[in-house]
């Protein structure tokens, strides 16, 4: 058997280390080039209202390109946002014509690569708020009711607004009633609300009842209307407008 030559041993060793370095160095760099997503907040199990701000953040690495953020409610997609710089923190508006629910979930995602991603572990919850243009109209030429309502948030479920309030009835076969500017206040835990509207001589009309998804209080209103007619007592629903 033909042995090696000992001064060309050191030559073949170093060649084969040369090689596994070299073999090494493509795992090494794509392990370095792998793409992630890692949403920070939200998580889930949070409350938001519509209309509400969220300071959404995230880690990356290696993506290269913009993202984009959708709200999905349940298995549908109803919002979402591109062409996000890829910063680590975004102000994600949640939009008014968000309905109320307990199944809703963020996904951000790479727009060159949809398949990087990351979402919202649990499902949070959108709830609406009470600020908005609310009415209610059922007048006739003899009698009837019309409520016109604006309200603004005020300290956490608490606002305060204004509007108008027209009553009219007969009474011994005359137009009757009480017409008058009004100013609002009042407490919304969600679907519970409690308003309280106060007129220019200082006659109160409470209202009370739930909101129905974003757009309908059904409520019964009670107040002292004249010495004529007495208290009205009445259900009604008013509608954002």
């Amino acid at each position: 058997m033909q042995l090696l030559n000992p001064k060309i041993f050191p030559i073949l060793l170093l060649s084969l280390i040369s090689l596994n370095c070299y073999r090494d160095q493509p795992s090494f760099y794509n392990i370095n080039k792998i793409q992630s997503l890692n949403l920070i907040y939200p998580r889930g199990g949070e409350t938001f209202k519509s209309d509400q701000i969220i300071p959404v953040s995230w880690e990356s690495a290696n993506i290269n390109s913009d993202l984009k953020i959708g709200l999905i409610d349940g298995t549908m997609q109803i919002y979402s946002v591109g062409n996000i710089p890829d910063s680590g923190g975004y102000s994600l508006k949640i939009p008014s014509s968000a309905a109320p629910s307990k199944n809703y979930k963020l996904i951000i995602e790479s727009m060159k690569n949809p398949e990087v991603h990351d979402g919202t572990k649990y499902n949070f919850e959108i709830i609406p708020v009470a600020a908005g243009d609310w009415y209610y109209s059922n007048v006739n030429e003899v009698a009837g009711l019309e409520i016109s309502l604006h309200l603004a948030s005020y300290i956490n479920d608490s606002f305060i607004g204004d509007g108008t309030f027209y009553f009219k009835y007969i009474s011994h076969g005359k137009p009757a009633g009480y017409e008058s500017y009004v100013t609002a206040s009042g407490v919304f835990s969600y679907p519970q609300i409690g308003i309280q509207l106060k007129g220019d001589d200082d006659r109160h009309f409470d209202i009370s009842g739930q909101m129905i998804g974003s757009g309908e209080i059904k409520c019964r209103i009670t107040g002292w209307i004249d010495e004529s007619f007495g208290t009205i007592d009445d259900s009604l629903t008013l509608s954002r407008q």
